[in-house]
């Protein structure tokens, strides 16, 4: 409810990336992978959710870890992401 609201007042692609990572936890990562908006392909929090609701649902993340680690700007998340892609990795 709280992110309908948001996205009434402020549509930023970043709030719906938000909202669809909601959408996941409410109803299962299919569900948040088809509320991803469309269009973000240089978005890195885009790519950083796509991701993880990919390993979630048991899919391919590495392309999404990828893009998401080469569009990253700091080290902490380009460690993170990349101790998630290995970890994905070594399970698919």
């Amino acid at each position: 409810m709280l992110y309908a609201a948001l996205l009434a007042v402020a549509p930023t692609l970043g709030a719906r990336v938000a909202a669809a990572v909601v959408t996941a936890r409410i109803d299962g990562a299919e569900a948040g992978l088809a509320a991803l908006p469309a269009h973000a392909e240089g978005f890195q929090p885009y790519w950083a959710a796509r991701a993880g609701l990919l390993a979630e649902a048991g899919q391919d993340a590495g392309e999404a870890y990828a893009r998401a680690i080469a569009l990253a700007d700091d080290d902490g998340v380009i460690g993170f992401l990349r101790g998630r892609a290995a970890v994905h990795a070594r399970s698919h």
